[in-house]
């Protein structure tokens, strides 16, 4: 995901032919997303159709339409692109578009998905330096993480907008149909800190739903389960990847099972439960050995 390179319409067809005509060069998936509901597809081009009079048209196979090849439309004046899509093969056709930079496509190069992966939590060789955290649980209603690195730079939902002050630093957004049903947050990456505080905003959440989230950097990983976030509650986290140490602090009217908080530093493991109770704040710090 990190690899996704967006452009404007014409910088993707730009992109494509350089492609198509480089037979030993990379090859792309096209990934496309509707401007009204954030729902995503991916589609692979197959060639680019010069219309005329600016008019392209990027031929693709779509997966969800097989055995046909299917176009999405490009006006190069105009900077605009649209494509009939069937998020499943029984659905109707929708039309998605974008004009310049506003919902542009997105060219994944297939030999960033082919290749090896780095390890996001190793150290030294092989590892990529970076800290990786995410929230796990109900995928429509749930809260938001707001990522804070010890220069007081932020990442995440900051009362409702996104964020990103930390240079280097992105937010993976999977590209995902039926949106409505499932929207999860995204997942974060950042450059590897010696301390992060992350707070998990209650809002949107159910008060119900069991929470979990996770913090893993180069051998380091911290797991904090059976939150229960809900409309203004906020849970407060504070890491240190290199020393192992995790603290915990549990919004007050939290009430349910107990928060389990789990971290492992090297080889090294510790876990604790931290009792809920409405009312009363829950602090729990933890080291591994």
């Amino acid at each position: 995901l990190a690899a996704r390179r967006f452009d404007t319409p014409t910088g993707i067809i730009a992109a494509l032919e350089r492609a198509f005509a480089n037979p030993s060069g990379d090859l792309y998936t096209l990934d496309i997303w509707s401007a009204l509901t954030g729902e995503g597809h991916a589609i692979t081009p197959i060639g680019i159709a010069d219309l005329g009079g600016g008019h392209y048209d990027i031929l693709v196979y779509d997966n969800n339409k097989p055995g046909t090849t299917q176009a999405v439309s490009v006006d190069s004046g105009s900077e605009t692109w649209s494509y009939l899509v069937a998020t499943e093969p029984s659905m109707p056709d929708a039309v998605w578009g974008g004009t310049g930079l506003q919902n542009e496509m997105a060219l994944v190069p297939l030999s960033a998905v082919l290749r090896p992966q780095p390890c996001p939590f190793c150290r030294g060789r092989g590892g990529t330096g970076t800290d990786t955290i995410s929230l796990s649980g109900n995928p429509a209603a749930h809260g938001h993480l707001l990522i804070q690195t010890a220069d007081g730079r932020r990442l995440g939902f900051l009362d409702g907008r996104f964020v990103n002050q930390i240079p280097g630093a992105v937010a993976l957004r999977p590209a995902l149909n039926e949106i409505w049903r499932a929207d999860p947050e995204p997942i974060y990456e950042l450059p590897a800190s010696d301390r992060v505080t992350v707070t998990l905003d209650g809002t949107g959440a159910t008060g119900r739903d069991a929470a979990t989230v996770d913090v893993i950097g180069p051998g380091f990983g911290a797991t904090i389960s059976n939150l229960r976030p809900r409309s203004g509650s906020r849970d407060r986290l504070v890491v240190s990847p290199q020393s192992g140490g995790v603290t915990l602090r549990i919004d007050g009217d939290s009430a349910g099972p107990a928060a389990i908080v789990q971290v492992a530093h090297g080889l090294h493991t510790a876990s604790a439960s931290v009792p809920l109770g409405a009312g009363r704040n829950a602090i729990a710090s933890l080291q591994a050995p």
